[in-house]
């Protein structure tokens, strides 16, 4: 396989991508990571999220600490009914929908 050449909007953060291959979501793994070191809070509405939550216009993904109580993800998910996909396989999955 060969590597694509990037162009100047690659984030350097990021690993190159192979050609043709489809990765999962890492939920923008780099920035948390990078966030947590800088003593940055996490999650939104005020913290550092993931690029796609940040960009959504309709704000319809909401990225957050389910640790903290008070976070706005955790007041989300007692407010409102929600479920995770396939949870009963048992791989504990964190991302939630709400009904």
């Amino acid at each position: 396989m060969e590597w694509i050449q990037t162009k100047d909007y690659h984030n350097p953060d990021v690993p190159h991508r192979i050609s043709g291959i489809v990765e999962k979501c890492t939920f923008c793994r780099h920035r948390i990571d990078k966030a947590i070191a800088e003593g940055k809070k996490i999650g939104s509405p005020d913290g550092v999220e993931p690029a796609c939550t940040q960009a959504c216009p309709a704000r319809t993904r909401t990225f957050g600490d389910l640790d903290d109580p008070d976070s706005e993800v955790s007041k989300l998910l007692r407010s409102r009914r929600n479920y995770q996909l396939r949870a009963d396989l048992g791989t504990e999955p964190q991302v939630y929908y709400l009904d």
